[in-house]
């Protein structure tokens, strides 16, 4: 910049967003690199609702198969620890901890087990029409 680059060239060269770089330049310009220096981005974020033993005992319930849904992990997490999840931090919760709700795939009406085992060993009689 003290070449004469704007901030968007600035920010172009070294593949930063243009506000990030004037955002650097107002430090700049109000105490030099020591304040450049001092701010630091992305910070701690916020507290987690569950203490790290809490979510381990979390994770190790949901591995037990117990829940159906995230609903019902929600509802025990809300009766077991009091801190109460929106359906979206739910999800993340089980993402951060691995684990999601283990359920079995729905299996229609009509469905014939016999026939499909059979052919899933081989046994099937009617020849594909597919080419190969």
């Amino acid at each position: 910049m003290r070449s004469g680059w704007t901030l968007g060239a600035v920010a172009r060269a070294i593949g930063m967003h243009y506000r990030s770089v004037q955002r650097w330049a107002a430090w700049y310009r109000a105490g030099g690199l020591a304040a450049v220096r001092a701010h630091r981005m992305g910070g701690r974020g916020r507290e987690p609702f569950l203490s790290p033993a809490a979510a381990a005992e979390v994770a190790a319930e949901v591995e037990t198969g117990r829940f159906g849904t995230a609903a019902e992990i929600r509802a025990w997490i809300e009766a077991a620890y009091g801190a109460t999840y929106t359906p979206a931090g739910a999800y993340s919760l089980l993402k951060r901890l691995r684990c999601a709700p283990k359920v079995p795939r729905p299996l229609h009406a009509k469905a014939d087990i016999e026939r499909q085992d059979a052919w899933k060993k081989g046994g099937s009689s009617e020849r594909s029409l597919r080419p190969a």
